[in-house]
């Protein structure tokens, strides 16, 4: 699944709506951060990983819109 993820980045395309908010909870998260660091490490495979990110993103962005 790496090489998936590896081979999915290096074409230059841009990222999917998605991408950008995990991109965007890592920066606001340091747990999201973790999260994505052991993804770009290959330290957690990303099967592993889908469902914490997805509830750390789920839970930045409703944050962020409460305080908007």
């Amino acid at each position: 699944m790496h090489a998936f993820v590896i081979h999915d980045f290096s074409t230059g395309r841009k990222l999917t709506p998605i991408e950008r908010m995990t991109m965007a909870t890592a920066v606001r998260d340091p747990k999201a951060a973790a999260l994505l660091e052991k993804l770009g490490t290959r330290q957690e495979t990303p099967h592993r990983l889908v469902a914490p990110m997805g509830m750390r993103i789920v839970a930045t962005q409703a944050r962020r819109l409460i305080r908007a």
